[in-house]
């Protein structure tokens, strides 16, 4: 993922390679928090809890039915192939 804005507020949420996300605000200031919410650095001291999940958050397992419907259509891609 490489970021989203936030649709109210206009900041930037991006994830970072050491599990933080940046959360960028339209004035330029700039914070780092956990995915949990938990400030770690930076001079913006408040973040959407739920876009810090949305975006830093652990990924779902996928479903069983979406296991079973990608199995489907790469068996349907080859045989169509």
């Amino acid at each position: 993922m490489a970021g989203l804005d936030h649709p109210l507020y206009g900041s930037h949420y991006e994830p970072e390679s050491d599990g933080t996300v940046r959360v960028t605000e339209p004035d330029g200031r700039v914070g780092w928090f956990t995915w949990q919410g938990r400030h770690v650095r930076g001079e913006v001291r408040w973040a959407d809890p739920h876009i810090l999940d949305w975006v830093g958050g652990p990924q779902a397992q996928p479903t069983h039915q979406r296991l079973r419907a990608a199995e489907h259509r790469a068996v349907t891609d080859s045989v169509n192939a």
